[in-house]
């Protein structure tokens, strides 16, 4: 059961539920393990099947806090608010620490866009001083949805106020003022935060990383030296001190941090792949290649180091090799959701390979459906095949999401050139034509010139 909802966690649904059903088996009647499938059944688009398991589950057990939670969750997944509300109500009555079940519905529902009553929520919870810290900074992110950055720095600076010792808000509000490029504002939250806990590695990280933004790059390598003494040598924070010193512009001190890290626990894939990057980007691809071939022969489990390789073998060209790497990452992962795009990508050209490649595509959109690059994929692979409604769909997602990706616009103006909008098609090639260069900018200049 523990290994299951560890799994689920992870975001590995297939294993979890296989986990899980072994459990039933053993238990059919335990609350955890029908929770815990019920949340699979979520996570594979079931809602109907989801929500009927959660709400037996809730009738059964009507004084955990935490069933109602996920039934509220599920229902607003399933766009079905005022029922959502009126199982985080529940979820609230039956807890023992309301202002805690408040702060975590106050997060539900601002991860589905509820901002307004995500505040409204998360100001419940501000009575509690041991949850208030964390509400407020839930309200200031909503704040920062709704475009009101003052109000946000408001909630950021009354969270730090109350909790004078935690890091935790310092850190928050670091990060709030670095995204509104107040670098040097940030900065000195950080250092607040080191100083409180002088060891602790995401304070000095994040100086490291704000000094690069203020060009201060030996001080960003000061900073992250002082992370490899904190932290006692440890293959990571050597890792991380040749991540700032490459973006410092110290190429070769950084390939000796990645060895060092290598030295210090050998085959560590993080070293091997940051130096196989920094080998690539250096035009060195054999070392590269050696690099990872090492790094995927290490770590048999991983496919990462595959991913990587396949990567640069589509770069120099090689689409047979990156294919082999993109299959061979699959059978160590096959929710890669990289892994599954590029090869459904690769195979998308050949008119033979297509029915695979939008397999493939499928895959990849389900494991990943927000994102932009997938979706684009996965419709031209439609469009291709000439199921045009959901091309569109999915294209004028992905171009929504990344506007200025030239690609995608001359995708989706290819689609309506095909279903015969023209106006839309002209205004998306044109767009992306706009671009200096992009490798399909031939066709989209002869796909606008036949508009014509």
């Amino acid at each position: 059961m523990l290994q299951g909802l560890v799994k689920l966690q992870l975001r590995k649904i297939d294993e979890a539920a296989a986990l899980l059903q072994k459990a039933a088996a053993k238990d059919p009647g335990s609350q955890w393990v029908r929770l815990g499938l019920a949340l699979v059944q979520r996570s594979r688009g079931n809602m109907s099947q989801a929500r009927a398991d959660l709400e037996k589950l809730a009738k059964d057990k009507p004084g955990w806090p935490l069933v109602h939670l996920q039934l509220g969750e599920t229902l607003l997944a399933d766009k079905q608010l005022d029922a959502a509300l009126r199982a985080f109500e529940a979820a609230e009555k039956a807890s023992p620490s309301r202002p805690l079940t408040q702060f975590q519905v106050a997060r539900v529902l601002l991860a589905y866009g509820e901002a307004d009553r995500a505040i409204a929520r998360a100001r419940g919870a501000l009575e509690s001083k041991e949850v208030a810290p964390a509400a407020r900074i839930v309200i200031a992110q909503a704040y920062l949805t709704k475009n009101s950055p003052d109000l946000a720095e408001k909630e950021l600076q009354a969270a730090a106020s109350a909790a004078p010792k935690d890091p935790a808000p310092l850190m928050q509000l670091g990060r709030f003022y670095v995204g509104q490029k107040k670098y040097a504002e940030g900065l000195r939250q950080f250092e607040k935060a080191a100083s409180l806990r002088p060891d602790a590695f995401e304070p000095l990280a994040a100086q490291a990383e704000t000094r690069l933004l203020l060009k201060q790059g030996d001080e960003a390598v000061k900073v992250a030296e002082r992370i490899v003494k904190a932290q006692k040598e440890a293959p990571d924070a050597y890792v991380f001190l040749g991540g700032i010193q490459e973006r410092a512009g110290r190429s070769q001190d950084a390939a000796r941090s990645y060895q060092k890290a290598m030295e210090k626990q050998a085959n560590h894939l993080g070293a091997a792949l940051s130096l196989a990057a920094l080998h690539d980007r250096e035009k060195r691809p054999q070392a590269a290649a050696k690099l990872l071939r090492e790094a995927a022969d290490s770590h048999p489990q991983e496919a990462l180091p595959l991913v990587h390789l396949a990567l640069l073998k589509d770069r120099e060209g090689d689409k047979a090799a990156a294919v082999a790497a993109y299959r061979a990452a699959l059978l160590r992962d096959d929710r890669n959701a990289l892994a599954l795009n590029n090869l459904a990508d690769a195979l998308g050209r050949d008119p033979k390979t297509r029915d695979e490649a939008l397999s493939l595509a499928e895959r990849a959109y389900q494991t990943a459906p927000r994102s932009a690059q997938i979706a684009d994929t996965l419709g031209w692979i439609l469009y291709q095949k000439g199921t045009l409604d959901r091309a569109e769909q999915l294209i004028a997602q992905a171009a929504s999401a990344m506007p200025g990706n030239p690609e995608i616009r001359y995708h989706l103006g290819a689609v309506y050139a095909k279903r015969g909008k023209k106006a839309e098609a002209r205004r998306e090639l044109e767009q992306a034509l706009k671009s200096p260069s992009f490798p399909a900018a031939a066709e989209a200049r002869k796909a606008l010139d036949q508009l014509k």
